[in-house]
């Protein structure tokens, strides 16, 4: 019966949604529908009957679920702004396609194997994502891409006899030409969608840890590509890769020539865990409001579903 009352909760939230709210305030509009879940979150986390945080959170996320699969025509890739930008991206992705390889990203060589198959599978699940409604289908979509990887960079290591051991250094840069060579569509949109719409909590779990991955692997294309496109990137890549001879990754920005490096690439990660980690803080405040504000929420939620 409780299952029936919160999809009743749900749908009551997705009947009264204003689409002229969201286009005026986009982020605070999200805003308000993870208030709205934190609170149903704080009323089971209050019911004994349903057992643990475990429990709790997965109910949550089937509640999101079904939020977002009512929502998403309303609210994905419907603001000009952001199709202008889906453009723009795709646009420079596609300027990079015959100019940048492996070496160029300093992919260790033992890693462009491309027997397994898995490179075409991983640039697959990527271009999956504009076809899934919900947030945490589409950040799914990435993590599957990255276990593509990483299964195909273990097959890589087999067939030279070698242990299956790697880190982020390697499969980063691997990463990274695949978002490159995959050119998802719609692809500031699919990250804009998952960015307000998915539970920030769930961004600590494994897929958002490979999710942050794909922001920062954007971001990078996106410099390297305006470098392209401003006439700056005419120097020797095997000079830049590496950030080997040519002084530091910051030298080279101010020279023009700031492309190719495995530091670049790593800034941009590095920056993008650290942005993630400032709207896990967030959320935990907001978290901490949702659960003070449940019992005030309970009477405006059964006034929506009395429309």
């Amino acid at each position: 019966m409780a299952t029936l009352d919160l999809g009743r909760d749900v749908d009551g939230y997705s009947a009264a949604f204003s689409y002229s709210d969201f286009e005026a305030q986009p982020d605070s509009t999200a805003g308000a529908a993870q208030q709205f879940l934190n609170g149903i979150e704080a009323r089971l986390s209050g019911d004994m009957a349903w057992g643990g945080e475990e429990v709790v959170s997965c109910a949550r996320d089937l509640l999101e679920d079904r939020l977002m699969s009512q929502l998403h025509g309303r609210v994905f890739g419907t603001l000009e702004e952001e199709r202008r930008s889906d453009a723009r991206l795709a646009q420079k992705l596609l300027s990079l396609h015959g100019t940048l390889d492996h070496a160029q990203l300093d992919v260790d060589p033992k890693f462009v194997d491309t027997r397994f198959n898995r490179w075409d599978a991983a640039q697959a699940e990527l271009r999956l994502m504009s076809a899934r409604t919900t947030p945490r289908s589409k950040m799914d979509c990435v993590l599957r891409s990255v276990l593509q990887l990483k299964q195909g960079l273990v097959e890589c290591l087999a067939a030279l006899g070698k242990p299956g051991c790697f880190g982020a250094d390697e499969l980063f840069p691997v990463f990274v030409f695949t978002v490159a060579q995959s050119n998802p569509p719609q692809l500031h949109s699919n990250i804009a969608y998952i960015q307000r719409w998915r539970n920030p909590l769930a961004l600590k779990s494994e897929a958002g840890c490979y999710f942050t991955h794909l922001q920062a692997a954007v971001a990078f294309l996106d410099d390297l590509a305006s470098g392209h496109e401003a006439g700056r990137s005419g120097a020797d890549p095997s000079r830049l890769s590496g950030g080997s001879g040519g002084g530091s990754d910051t030298q080279l920005s101010e020279m023009g020539e700031a492309v190719f490096t495995r530091q670049a690439m790593e800034r941009r990660r590095s920056q993008a865990v650290a942005e993630q980690l400032e709207a896990f803080d967030q959320q935990l405040e907001n978290r901490m409001t949702g659960h003070h504000q449940s019992e005030e929420a309970l009477p405006a939620i059964e006034r929506m579903n009395s429309v």
